[in-house]
């Protein structure tokens, strides 16, 4: 089946045409292969938004090397701080594939429905900019080394209003990927790197205009460049917008009820890992370093790819699901429809998986150490690096697929999403978390602790993917058989 929703079926009442939301978009009816709202044009268009900003995340690491090797810890407080930012960020802007990707709705619904959303991050980012910027002191006990601490804090706070920046740039480019919009985040991240550039040449080269450079500099260059980005994205998008879409608290309202399953999943999956990464930190510079430069390597430009299809996968999962999806609680899907829904999702697995197996391979090998040194400028965190590497990389090529696959969940019922990320850190991460906190271990013998922690959890999310994603088709192949439990769920838990 492939059921069409009518209008009197959607839940705004609204006339425009999807055609409506931005300027006439000549792509639109040829549909080219690099065409931004064809699956492949979408996938290069994310590949070259993740990659620019990955190699700055890089070369800022290298920047903060070359004025003090010590001191790369100290910049992955804004790590740290990130990771509290991505709960904010991945609770409603990740609803966006379900509900502003809805391509049956008509434009300016989905539209009001970004712009709400875009208000509401923002608000939000504020308050975590306010926050960090008065517990700074308390951040930096907390996830930065104790030889680095006092250093950190100005750092930190100088910080903390790149997180404003961040959470409009987050919102606005999930937003507009599920409108077919990825050129929007692409403008974004050109015109932080041209000024990273100018700004890295004036300030942290060799060729700088001034005599000192520290480790505030480059948060003061990275907030001005955030500042950029956010600027010239908004301004690009706002000059390509036919309609003046408006605030709405039904477009929030429909965002809310997939979005609490997204925003409970990430506030489980990183308050455990922050909890596991003060841990970690607890073990001496070297070892945060290296922990930070694995995590620099292995999510930055190594993972562009992986995030670029995990995006296009979503936003297309979207699509399908919106004009395929079950009428009501007696239609159910057949092979094919399930087939039609994840053929973009299965795609990228079976790209991903080819990439991952060679990017293991050569950088367990080859590239790993040499790639650890060029970063840290430290022989010792190097060769933690490399243990890192070989210990648990192998379990980021499950991860890899799993993304992938989680996108079908994601973009058609969030609540099958949360009950996997549920189940898999319940079981694992949990227990392993408690344990760690009441055992007495040495710094020599702690890594292989976190290995099995970290590596186990991808193995285990893994194995929690496949069983969600079986349930989620048992479920709407079988839907008749659960009437009962849908009507006593009127808030739509599974629509």
């Amino acid at each position: 089946m492939n059921c069409m929703i009518t209008m009197e079926d959607l839940p705004f009442s609204a006339t425009r045409r999807e055609d409506d939301i931005i300027e006439p978009d000549r792509e639109r009816n040829k549909q080219q292969w690099y065409s931004r709202k064809s699956y492949f044009g979408a996938v290069c268009f994310n590949i070259a938004t993740y990659l620019i900003p990955a190699i700055y995340s890089t070369l800022s690491k290298l920047w903060i090397a070359k004025i003090n090797a010590d001191s790369v810890a100290t910049t992955d407080a804004y790590t740290y701080m990130g990771v509290i930012v991505e709960i904010w960020n991945e609770g409603l802007p990740r609803a966006s594939y379900l509900v502003i990707g809805d391509v049956t709705l008509p434009g300016n619904v989905r539209l009001n429905a970004l712009h709400t959303l875009i208000g509401f991050q923002a608000m939000g980012g504020l308050i975590l900019s306010l926050l960090f910027l008065i517990l700074a002191p308390h951040f930096a006990n907390t996830f930065v080394p104790e030889e680095t601490v006092i250093q950190s804090i100005n750092y930190i706070r100088i910080s903390s209003f790149s997180t404003f920046f961040n959470v409009i740039d987050f919102t606005l480019g999930i937003g507009l990927r599920a409108l077919d919009r990825p050129d929007v985040p692409l403008v974004i991240s050109l015109s932080k790197t041209v000024a990273n550039i100018v700004l890295d040449f004036l300030f942290l080269s060799t060729f700088r205009v001034t005599e000192s450079v520290n480790v505030e500099t480059q948060a003061a260059t990275r907030l001005v460049c955030d500042f950029c980005g956010s600027v010239a994205g908004i301004t690009y998008y706002f000059t390509t917008v036919k309609l003046k879409p408006k605030l709405k608290v039904a477009s929030l309202k429909s965002l809310i009820v997939p979005g609490m399953y997204t925003f409970a999943e990430t506030l489980l999956r990183n308050g455990l890992y922050l909890w596991l990464v003060a841990g970690i930190v607890s073990l001496g510079a070297n070892y945060a370093t290296a922990w930070g430069v694995f995590n620099t390597i292995r999510w930055g430009a190594v993972m562009v790819l992986t995030n670029a299809l995990y995006d296009a996968a979503c936003a297309f999962t979207g699509h399908q699901w919106s004009v395929s999806k079950p009428k009501d609680d007696r239609s159910c899907l057949t092979w094919n429809d399930v087939m039609h829904i994840t053929k973009y999702s299965r795609a990228s697995a079976a790209i991903a998986l080819i990439f991952e197996i060679i990017l293991a391979i050569t950088f367990s090998f080859w590239l790993v150490e040499p790639f650890a040194y060029f970063l840290s400028e430290s022989l010792e965190v190097a060769a933690l690096v490399k243990m890192m590497w070989i210990s648990i990389d192998w379990t980021y090529i499950l991860f890899s697929i799993s993304t992938q696959l989680s996108a079908i969940l994601l973009s058609t019922l969030p609540v099958f999403f949360f009950i996997k990320s549920l189940l898999g850190n319940l079981l694992w991460v949990l227990p392993w978390s408690i344990a760690l906190s009441t055992l007495s271990i040495s710094a020599e013998e702690a890594w292989q602790y976190y290995a099995i922690i970290f590596g186990g959890s991808l193995v285990i999310g893994f194995i929690m993917q496949l069983i969600s994603l079986g349930g989620w088709v048992y479920f709407n192949m079988k839907r008749k058989q659960f009437g009962k439990i849908l009507q006593r769920f009127r808030i739509s838990i599974f629509d």
